[in-house]
């Protein structure tokens, strides 16, 4: 292997081996090693005391172990290893070794999450040298039912066993090289140009030059400021002259217009100066975004319209306004009807929702993980009892309204967890529906933590035609969202969907502030909140996600499930690895938020401009 490879220069590492103990050979395999080539390092993960290699390397270790590693505090998974060996590592050995994670962000269908964490700790410390993501393909096979559907097949689908499911599609990409969304998260994390704000009045900002070996020169940068995302000012950054690891400050000459109802925000983007062999000029190498001022709320003016009138009747009740009709279903509390110029705009109502498809990091097809403890607690089969339904006074302001408040009792079977969940309904003249919608987990639980704290509601197929502002393009989790931005995106249904080898939750989109779905025609339904929330929007259902083995059991449906949420539970990176740190989990605690619902007929380049009149 040396004699093959020592004279390539990509090589600069050579290693001992996988796996695989530590023993005599391993000393003279480095003996040798160091005859042929004496001027590379040599690697070894499983020679916890460093005998024979150059640096202390270890796998999956937790964001919190590599900061402590790099500050050369003891590695205590490392002397687990040794404990009971005749050869021990000196601390003077231990502390002067560089570190590698030679693998860690198991990248394992929806995932990894923390990756930006990781990177925080290697480069707090000059100890660390860097990590090496497992792994970079998906290794599922190619296969076709026998009525000529495609789909990629893993252990188990060739009547092998044992097996080990669908593990080996733990990669980037999948196997015929289509990025997944970590992809996007890993180069943001890694790109080679670090901004930050110095002082955002003044315009001062600081770059850091974060390669290695080269200064900024092969790239160009420029800077944008945008209002409510449309670009109105850019113009370019002269790149200082800087050497690799250096910082200098820089100002830009931004001035915003005296206008309080937009958002403005700053962004810098670095792309490629010239051609190269790897991509051509104009390649985006980097970015950063700064907010620089945030809308003040705009008065929403409305036309003076008949009071809602309501009718209660036969287990349904039913608010008319004009060109608009609400009705609920008394036994369950659910809103079940919404009818605007006769056309239905719902197919069926918001309901609290806390459970998600499991991720592999979650679980997934082997049935452990955080999943199986909230499958404990019955959270993938929840139902909803009817605790009380009333028809309230509605608020001073809301002249014309009428006011409903449902409570209900949302728990699994043969379990003493649930949550007690509160609708509180305002529907205004206008059209207009607001859901406060609040709750409290009651215990005893056998988890610390929930997937997801939202709702569910599914609209009729033919609003498949998506909006929002928020963060993407692509999808994102509470910690997998470094790599998207914020902006204004419009999307199908079928886009918003990324087709995993194992079919599990995914398409959230997070730090959302408004989003909308509508027809061909641009008619449809506007979402907002009193806070930033997720949303997805999918052809197929929660429960076809979370009993689906593979892409062809996935089921399309002929309307679109839409999820609302306050949280979801981060990713992590737990199918080989750490769960989600502290700080992305979702916590058994009282929630609330205030979603307002608006028909709509929609402006395409902006949809806000329906939603303020």
């Amino acid at each position: 292997m040396v004699i093959r490879d020592r004279n390539h220069p990509s090589v600069i590492i050579w290693s001992l081996g996988n796996e695989s103990g530590l023993g005599v050979n391993h000393i003279k395999m480095k003996d040798a090693a160091k005859a042929l080539d004496p001027g590379r390092p040599i690697h070894y993960e499983g020679d916890y005391a460093c005998q024979v290699a150059d640096m202390l390397s270890r796998m999956y270790a937790s964001q919190q172990e590599v900061k402590e590693i790099g500050e050369a505090k003891e590695d205590k998974k490392a002397m687990d290893h040794l404990r009971g060996e005749e050869v021990m590592m000196s601390k003077d050995n231990y502390g002067q070794k560089p570190f590698v994670l030679c693998e860690y962000v198991h990248a394992m269908g929806n995932g990894p999450g923390g990756v930006k964490e990781y990177w925080d700790a290697i480069r707090s410390n000059p100890r660390c040298c860097g990590a090496f993501v497992w792994e970079w393909c998906d290794h599922g096979l190619p296969k076709v039912t026998e009525d000529g559907r495609s789909y990629y097949a893993y252990g188990g689908d060739f009547g092998d066993f044992p097996n080990d499911s669908d593990f080996v599609c733990d990669g980037l990409v999948q196997p015929d090289r289509t990025p997944s969304p970590a992809m996007v998260e890993l180069k943001k994390v890694q790109e080679p140009v670090f901004v930050e704000a110095v002082d955002v009045k003044k315009n001062l900002y600081r770059l850091t030059n974060r390669y290695d070996f080269i200064g900024l020169d092969g790239l160009e940068c420029e800077w944008r400021v945008s209002a409510d995302c449309e670009t109105i000012a850019s113009g370019p950054v002269k790149l200082p002259t800087l050497a690799p690891g250096e910082s200098a400050e820089i100002t830009v000459p931004v001035k915003l217009p005296d206008c309080k109802v937009r958002d403005f925000l700053l962004e810098f983007v670095f792309t490629l100066a010239g051609n190269t062999i790897w991509a051509e000029r104009g390649h985006e190498v980097a970015w950063t975004q700064f907010p620089l001022r945030a809308a003040e709320a705009a008065p929403i003016t409305t036309l003076k319209r008949p009071a809602v009138e309501i009718t209660d009747a036969d287990g349904r009740v039913e608010l008319v306004g004009e060109e608009f009709a609400i009705a609920f279903d008394r036994g369950t509390g659910l809103l079940t009807d919404w009818e605007v110029g006769s056309q239905p705009l719902i197919e069926e109502g918001p309901k609290g929702n806390f459970w998600r498809a499991p991720t592999d990091n979650d679980g997934g097809p082997r049935g452990g993980g955080v999943a199986k403890a909230w499958r404990e607690n019955g959270l993938d089969a929840l139902s909803n009892k009817l605790v009380s339904f009333e028809i309230a006074k509605p608020a001073k302001t809301a002249k014309g309204a009428q006011r409903i408040v449902v409570k209900t009792f949302v728990g699994g079977p043969v379990v003493k967890s649930h949550i007690d969940c509160t609708y509180d309904w305002t529907i205004f003249p206008n059209g207009d529906v607001e859901l406060a919608f609040s709750g409290t987990p009651v215990g005893p639980w056998r988890c610390e933590t929930l997937p997801r704290i939202g709702l569910q509601m599914a609209l009729p197929g033919t609003q498949d035609h998506v909006q929002w502002y928020g963060l993407g393009p692509g999808e994102s989790y509470s910690d997998t969202k470094d790599g998207v931005r914020l902006g204004r995106w419009l999307s199908s249904v079928d886009a918003l969907f990324f087709n995993y080898i194992y079919p599990q939750e995914n398409g959230n989109r997070t730090d959302t502030r408004w989003t909308a779905f509508s027809d061909e025609r641009g008619q449809g339904l506007l979402v907002t909140a009193d806070k930033l929330f997720n949303f997805g929007a999918s052809w197929y259902t929660q429960k076809n996600l979370t009993e689906a083995n593979h892409t062809i059991d996935l089921v399309r449906e002929d309307f679109v499930t839409v999820s609302l949420d306050i949280a979801q539970n981060g990713i992590g990176t737990e199918s080989c690895g750490p769960g989600p740190l502290d700080s992305y989990k979702v916590k058994l605690v009282p929630f609330a938020i205030k979603f307002r619902f608006r028909p709509i007929r929609l402006d395409a380049q902006n949809p806000m401009m329906e939603a303020r009149r």
